[in-house]
């Protein structure tokens, strides 16, 4: 937007741009972490079945120690910064892409390439070539969906799109033939009403069985050792009251100071008959 604005009002139109052009690029990969990143695929069937709420995750490729690239680093965007960007900036892109190797496709991780000048590439955030960088990082886009396995050379159809301040995307691995549907002119919303209530950590937490039984021991030793004793669950998502509620036949109470996280909660005790 501010460069659009400065083109508009500020810049003559041959004033050159400096860095000139940007490329985004992606890889897709297999990584059960990345897909623990959004899933809540384990909530009660009182709340709806959820795709949406995705969101581009920023992170370093190197932390993703499960990830195996299941296809060779492909073009996603290229934008031109010494151009006028029209009003309405949604662009959309489909192609396919070659799958390098037998796996299940859990997300995409993008990267993205800066030329200061034309012709003269300054700076590159693919892990591959740069090494490990603090401040700058990658990011992934989790494919919430339910996918098949890919083969080895099966080509498969990505539909990727932008905006100002956002890139989204959809995986078609199956069912080649019959007509890819226009992806949405915005990222899905969600629609169980948890993933704008949890930032990842906490998905990926909640994910974690071993982190799951630990609490849960905890929350047995202190409830044992505090017998008939209320149990103060404070903004911690609830999650930690929902368990110990399922532990204690005391009184449980839990403080949230958003209503949204307050609405969550009781329909999670509702569901879990608590």
């Amino acid at each position: 937007p501010s460069l659009r604005d400065a083109r508009e009002r500020l810049l003559v139109p041959s004033a050159p741009s400096v860095p000139c052009r940007a490329r985004t690029w992606g890889r897709f990969v297999q990584s059960n972490e990345v897909r623990r990143m959004h899933d809540l695929s384990a909530i009660p069937p009182q709340f709806p079945a959820c795709v949406g709420g995705r969101q581009g995750i920023p992170l370093h490729a190197s932390a993703l120690a499960d990830a195996i690239p299941l296809s060779d680093v492909f073009p996603l965007f290229e934008m031109d910064f010494g151009v006028a960007f029209p009003a309405s900036s949604n662009v959309t892109v489909q192609r396919p892409v070659a799958i390098t190797a037998q796996g299940r496709v859990d997300g995409m991780l993008m990267h993205w390439s800066l030329e200061v000048w034309p012709g003269m590439e300054v700076y590159s955030t693919d892990p591959e070539l740069r090494k490990w960088q603090d401040h700058w990082h990658q990011v992934v886009w989790p494919f919430a969906e339910v996918t098949s396995e890919v083969a080895l050379g099966q080509q498969v159809q990505l539909q990727a799109a932008h905006n100002d301040t956002e890139i989204w995307a959809r995986l078609q691995v199956s069912d080649q033939s019959s007509p890819t549907p226009p992806l949405e002119l915005s990222p899905q919303p969600c629609t169980c009403g948890l993933h704008p209530l949890l930032p990842v950590q906490r998905v990926l937490a909640l994910n974690d069985a071993s982190w799951v039984t630990s609490l849960q021991r905890a929350l047995q030793t202190s409830i044992g050792q505090a017998e008939g004793g209320t149990v103060l669950d404070l903004c911690d998502g609830s999650f930690a009251g929902l368990l110990a509620a399922g532990l204690t036949q005391g009184r449980v109470v839990a403080l949230e100071p958003k209503a949204a996280h307050r609405a969550a909660t009781s329909r999670m005790v509702r569901a879990n008959n608590l």
